[in-house]
């Protein structure tokens, strides 16, 4: 994707301005993920049809879709009602019921037409033909009965590639991809009366491949793939109907599709920077006639190839090659924050209280990228940290410590800081693809994993009690392909994970390990032997959560938690997804999981009851909570970092006792005990309640105070005044 400065142009007597704009968020539809070639749509926008291997029918903006035409495939039309269709393939099919059922007509042009527009209401259709029976240049045909007849027009030969109508079908403008020799240069056509004349208009001699009108057939724009000689080309507008056009200066691109609402205020532009471009498209759209432009900063990972837009330009959906189909229409309640959207973003860590996050970067295309830094909440970002492809990140509970994990390609590729990023600095661990860290909650006890380098390094795991100034290898931890790794509050309870991909001691699938003594020991668990992607687990350590990427027969699989430790694990009603990745909030109760290929799933019952975000279409890469559960933060691999704040209704912290010989501990929990105080009675009657002067300890998000054992009987409570 491009990102362009704010420039101003001048053209003619009109002035253009090309700014980035502001987050257009595209949400998966519900439709199949496969290649698609077209889309079409009612002017509302409820009702849609795609072409890929079949042709799809929705009703309810994409939500759900019905396969209406298996084995046909081609550019769509649509009226205005979304009832009648008109298919474009190598016979022309039309249905009336808005897909229900199709007919394929009796007696189309017989020659290689292209793509068809209509009138409003369908009735009046015009089509042109690349090239006729013979291989010579085509012409343009009209059918004034909904396709039952057609009448070729006056228009001259050409190799015509695509055509657009006014809504009454009296204003057409037609554009050719080549000469009619079939040379590089198109020209364009209008004509003002439903086709009888047609005039050449003085745009200039391209590879034209998409025009778009607005209902009225004033306005237009016009996209080419290039000039003829494989260099992009600048966006075209017209307001006369298509006999002048102008350039939007400084929107140079490989255009491939055009959208236009029915006034002509909202234009779309679909494109790629570089020719052929399959993953990097662009979209650029004005909401004033074409004057002032913006560049989509947010799209799916896969080229859109169609466009499609609604009557009053407000939803806009888009066809890819690859991964499905998806909208602007759909609600989200998903934030993007102000973290570069042309980075890979790989990994996410934040404090308890969700205002200071960690994002690890691998930079974008061949580059590496930099650690970046929230002190905001997660809302706007910074660089802080050296430059590295960071797979892995982790903060101590008030991020102040971090660790960042990366392969060694500056130092060792684990680095540390303990004053929240302003240094880091690096050790020198043993060189492994380390790709997996995390941290005790006091940032003192740090784990780090390594996945090996295929069947010459074996994957390592490391333990640090001193926040990464010295560290330790895990001798009785087995040597295999460690992908994630999660630690408990105190880092004595440890979880990793093994995809199954490191062939170093000949273990074809992945295991998930559990250590409860910091790494000293690693035991086994009743985990399935599959290919995991990463595991999370609440501060006690008591409950996990591990994401699956595949089966042994690459299937996908659900997501799989565990209450005990490991020692038991259950699997939930997600569905079975090849998923990527995981978090959980500080209690466990709170836990997410994501797709690459656009899913992301939350529970708030530790994985009892799973529920869909209706998440923006990326491809994640990282999710995480606030150690409160308040904030659920995503990162995609080329889009960005979203958030989604959550209510969190907050128990009453909860007091424990603890007794010896000669005191006793009271400990209760620092992230939802703000206002309390300790209080100390000798008579639950007496409303004579004193406050404990003993100063509490923070501990491992404890709040912990000792008082001496007494033989007089004492109560204590925490009070909210």
């Amino acid at each position: 994707m491009k990102t362009l400065p704010l420039i101003a142009v001048a053209a003619g007597c009109l002035s253009f301005f090309i700014s980035t704009a502001g987050a257009q968020i595209w949400t998966q539809t519900g439709a199949p993920l496969t290649g698609w070639v077209s889309i079409a749509g009612s002017a509302d926008g409820t009702k849609l049809v795609a072409g890929g291997s079949d042709i799809f029918v929705s009703t309810n903006s994409g939500l759900t879709w019905t396969n209406s035409l298996p084995n046909w495939n081609g550019p769509l039309f649509s009226s205005t009602n979304g009832s009648k269709l008109v298919l474009t393939a190598e016979f022309m099919f039309t249905s009336t019921n808005g897909g229900g059922s199709w007919q394929m007509l009796a007696n189309p042009p017989q020659e290689n037409v292209r793509v068809t527009a209509g009138s409003w209401d369908g009735s009046d259709l015009v089509t042109v033909a690349n090239t006729d029976a013979d291989g010579n240049a085509g012409h343009i045909f009209r059918s004034t009965n909904s396709g039952t007849t057609w009448t070729q027009l006056s228009a001259p030969t050409n190799a015509w590639w695509t055509i657009t109508s006014s809504s009454d079908g009296t204003k057409l403008v037609a554009a050719a991809n080549t000469d009619p020799e079939f040379d590089p240069g198109g020209s364009i056509y209008y004509s003002l009366n439903s086709g009888t004349s047609w005039q050449l208009s003085d745009a200039p001699a391209y590879t034209w491949v998409s025009v778009a009108a607005s209902g009225d057939g004033t306005r237009l724009v016009a996209l080419a793939s290039d000039d003829g000689d494989f260099n992009g080309v600048n966006i075209y507008i017209s307001s006369n109907s298509g006999a002048h056009w102008t350039p939007v200066n400084g929107t140079s691109n490989m255009w491939l599709a055009a959208a236009c609402s029915t006034d002509g205020s909202k234009l779309y532009a679909l494109g790629s920077p570089d020719f052929y471009d399959e993953v990097y498209e662009v979209v650029y759209m004005s909401t004033n006639f074409g004057t002032n432009w913006s560049a989509a900063t947010t799209l799916p990972p896969d080229s859109f190839v169609a466009l499609a837009a609604s009557a009053d330009g407000s939803k806009v959906v888009g066809a890819t090659e690859a991964v499905g189909i998806y909208s602007t229409a759909f609600a989200t309640p998903w934030v993007l924050a102000g973290a570069p959207n042309t980075n890979y973003w790989e990994s996410l860590a934040a404090s308890t209280d969700g205002t200071k996050w960690l994002a690890g970067s691998s930079g974008n295309f061949d580059s590496t990228g930099p650690l970046y830094r929230s002190t905001s909440s997660a809302t706007n970002w910074f660089v802080s940290g050296p430059t590295s492809a960071w797979y892995s990140v982790a903060s101590s509970a008030d991020g102040t410590k971090l660790l960042a994990v990366g392969p060694p390609i500056v130092g060792s590729g684990i680095y540390t800081s303990t004053n929240s990023g302003a240094t880091w600095q690096t050790n020198n661990l043993p060189y492994q693809n380390w790709f997996a860290g995390a941290a005790s909650s006091n940032g003192t006890k740090l784990v780090v994993a390594a996945d090996g380098f295929g069947t010459d390094i074996p994957g390592l795991i490391y333990t640090s009690t001193n926040s990464g100034a010295s560290w330790n290898q895990s001798i009785n931890a087995p040597s295999l392909g460690w992908v994630s790794v999660a630690s408990s509050a105190d880092g004595t309870k440890l979880v990793a994970a093994v995809n199954g991909n490191n062939e170093y001691s000949g273990v074809p699938y992945g295991y998930i390990y559990t250590s409860p003594d910091s790494g000293v020991t690693w035991n086994l668990t009743s985990a399935p032997q599959i290919y995991w992607s990463a595991v999370a687990c609440s501060a006690d350590g008591t409950k996990l959560v591990a994401a699956p990427l595949k089966d042994p027969y690459l299937r996908p699989v659900p997501i799989y938690t565990s209450t005990n430790s490991g020692t038991t694990w259950v699997t939930n009603n997600t569905p079975s997804e090849h998923w990527i990745t995981t978090g959980s909030s500080a209690d466990g109760t709170r836990l997410a999981a994501a797709t690459a290929s656009g899913l992301l799933y939350y529970s708030t019952n530790s994985g009892a009851v799973w529920t869909s975000t209706n998440a923006p279409f990326q491809e994640w890469q990282a999710v995480a909570w606030s150690g409160s559960g308040n904030l659920l933060v995503a990162a995609s691999f080329y889009g960005g970092i979203y958030l989604l704040p959550l209510a969190v209704a907050i128990p009453p912290p909860t007091l424990n006792i603890g007794v010896s010989v000669r005191q006793a501990f009271l400990t209760w929990l620092t992230n939802n005990s703000t206002g309390y105080n300790l209080q100390q009675n000798t008579n639950l009657v007496s409303t004579n309640w004193l406050a404990v002067t003993n100063l509490p300890v923070v501990t491992n998000q404890l709040y912990q105070v000792i008082v001496p054992s007494t033989n007089r009987q004492d109560f204590f409570r925490l009070n909210l005044p």
